[in-house]
């Protein structure tokens, strides 16, 4: 009889242990949504168990207060594609701002192991008919004879815009609302390729086909191949077709020497301060210096130090012209121009007792004299700073930053396209459209450092319009 008891008691427990339980959620909704929970099959232990969240009747996720999670957030895909990362840390419910018909997962990450995994069920529902809702025919962009590329005229889309990338990299992103054709401006050569993107679910999507083309097939605009000897000398061949070539030198990274070489197929650069040397020839190509060598590199022995002459003195004159005072005993002078506290050139002033800087965007300038020393560039002269801007359509917007990371911004009119821009250790990772959000907190929080700023479409580009803040997630 003990016997008995003792295995219908263990029985007893076995199934209880066991016990899987279902839940069915009943569909309660209108006929133009349809609403569900998946569970997942996750192998969890017992320190990072799996969140179970709820979907609600309009649409409202809820989690469960959880502890021993790092970096939480929700994740909302729209059609199969993420088009949300926004931290939860701080909330125990959301509900998505998008209702473009079309169906919606949501599901909650966090950090683990180096990153962002899935620690909660995934949450589904619908918007729409998704049989019969609308989504705009992709546009037909074409490649003509000049490397004009145009459009077909379709309606339907938000912000439409040209992206152009080169060599892989996207280096242009413009309106192309009121422009059925383009033509990129630069013919450097390389790789191009170029798409139209529109605004949707909270970010810049492509609504296009690409077009590619490749500029650079005859030997006027092929690389040049230089040559490094053992005395440090460097060699290039006769080349016809280049406008102002030049010798381009970098000293731990710095440039430090751009030297006409029309009339040079040698040069040994005369610096023999220890340190990492890098040559290469430039060409004058569409407005500006560019590339078109390889790059030689050598490197010589221990640090040196000289004197330093008095300081030069620069003054600014009624049209934005600096002028500075004729001091000798300085190596490779330069201009240095920033705008909105980044630096935006550095231009030789070995010949130049004046200069005027080209750009005139609204903002804050600051310009200054540099000359070699120690080998680095240094100040050797006083700044002068001056800004452009006196209307308020042109005066630089005043954003703030919280204790909690989250930036505010005024808000003003005479604007077109406010976007907020978020860089990650240098890196842009967001460009946000900040037509309508006064405040705005960047979801990631990787260790790092994070800049944030704010840019309005201004005369054919997108131009910084505020100051930037900075902040920082330590490890």
């Amino acid at each position: 009889m003990f016997k008995f008891i003792f295995l219908f008691f263990n029985l007893l427990y076995f199934l209880t242990q066991g016990t899987i339980t279902e839940i069915n959620f009943k569909d309660s909704t209108p006929s133009n949504e349809n609403r569900y929970s998946e569970s997942n099959s996750y192998n969890s232990d017992d320190d990072f168990k799996m969140i179970e969240i709820t979907l609600d009747d309009d649409n409202t996720v809820t989690r469960p207060d959880v502890k021993g999670y790092e970096n939480l957030g929700w994740i909302v895909k729209y059609n199969g594609e993420q088009v949300l990362h926004r931290n939860a840390e701080n909330e125990l419910s959301y509900k998505y701002f998008g209702t473009t018909p079309g169906k919606y997962e949501i599901y909650v990450t966090a950090w683990k192991d180096g990153e962002y995994v899935q620690v909660s069920n995934t949450v589904r529902y619908s918007i729409g008919n998704i049989e019969t809702s609308e989504t705009p025919e992709m546009i037909e962009v074409t490649l003509l004879d000049d490397y004009t590329v145009a459009r077909s005229d379709m309606s339907g889309y938000e912000n439409l815009g040209w992206i152009v990338k080169y060599n892989g990299e996207q280096v242009l992103h413009r309106s192309a609302e009121n422009e059925l054709r383009y033509t990129y401006y630069k013919t450097t050569p390389g790789k191009y390729e170029i798409y139209v993107t529109a605004w949707k679910d909270g970010k810049y999507v492509p609504v296009s086909n690409t077009v590619t083309y490749t500029i650079g097939n005859d030997k006027t605009s092929e690389m040049i191949e230089i040559t490094l000897d053992d005395d440090n000398t460097v060699t290039r061949p006769d080349v016809k077709g280049y406008e102002n070539l030049g010798w381009i030198v970098k000293y731990n990274g710095e440039q430090v020497l751009h030297r006409n070489a029309e009339n040079e197929l040698s040069y040994k650069y005369f610096g023999t301060t220890p340190g990492k040397y890098e040559i290469y020839v430039t060409a004058w190509k569409d407005g500006e210096y560019v590339q078109v060598s390889n790059t030689v590199r050598y490197s010589i022995g221990n640090i040196e130090t000289s004197e330093t002459p008095e300081m030069i003195e620069v003054t600014l004159l009624d049209d934005y012209t600096v002028a500075r005072s004729d001091m000798s005993g300085y190596e490779n002078l330069g201009w240095i121009v920033k705008y909105n506290g980044e630096q935006v050139l550095h231009r030789s002033a070995e010949n130049e007792l004046r200069y005027t800087y080209y750009k005139t965007t609204p903002g804050k300038y600051e310009i200054y004299v540099t000359a070699w020393k120690d080998g680095k560039y240094v100040p050797v002269s006083n700044t002068v700073t001056y800004t452009i801007g006196n209307d308020k359509t042109s005066e630089m917007i005043e954003i703030t930053l919280d204790d909690d990371n989250t930036v505010t911004r005024p808000s003003v009119s005479g604007y077109e396209n406010l976007g907020w821009i978020v860089k990650y250790n240098g890196e842009q990772v967001l460009d946000r459209n900040a037509k309508n959000e006064l405040t705005y907190k960047y979801y990631r929080t990787m260790p790092g450092t994070y800049e944030i700023y704010v840019t309005a479409w201004k005369d054919r580009e997108y131009v910084q319009i505020s100051n930037t803040v900075t902040y920082t997630i330590q490890w």
